[in-house]
């Protein structure tokens, strides 16, 4: 799917929390934005649209935990169905990608920077969603070169 320019939102849909991150204007930086605790569907989508609308932004991806195999698991299929939701109550395109492992990937980049001795960062989950937007934007930026 091709998409329009401007800024995009990003979300890493957990349990407990959705990690929000948002682009610049050009596509190019992915930035972690805030987390959103989960309360229910409806009010989680409404949060997420009032960013999206605060944010200015022209899409929002959303990262999929597909396995490694490429297989469903449950969490998987709690992110699809959020995904549902969300393009019932937006006319934003929504894009599912890949985020295997972006967690995991997050945290290594949060210890990399972080001063010894500090403590964890609260919001690992946003930082999660600037690894899914950054690789979405660079994933992006292959395809026109």
């Amino acid at each position: 799917m091709t998409r329009k320019k401007g800024r995009l939102l990003a979300l890493d849909v957990g349990e407990k929390r959705i990690g929000v991150a948002v682009s610049d204007e050009m596509g190019v930086l992915a930035t972690p934005l805030t987390i959103i605790r989960h309360t229910n569907w409806r009010e989680d989508i409404r949060r997420v649209l009032d960013l999206a609308q605060a944010e200015g932004v022209t899409g929002i991806v959303v990262g999929v935990p597909y396995l490694l195999d490429g297989t469903l698991s449950d969490q998987t299929r709690h992110v699809l169905r959020f995904v549902e939701r969300l393009r019932e109550r937006t006319s934003l395109p929504v894009y599912e990608w890949n985020e295997a492992l972006s967690s995991e990937e997050a945290m290594n980049r949060l210890q990399e920077a972080r001063p010894r001795g500090r403590k964890r960062p609260v919001h690992v989950d946003a930082h999660a969603a600037a690894v899914i937007l950054q690789d979405y934007l660079d994933a992006q930026e292959r395809r026109r070169l």
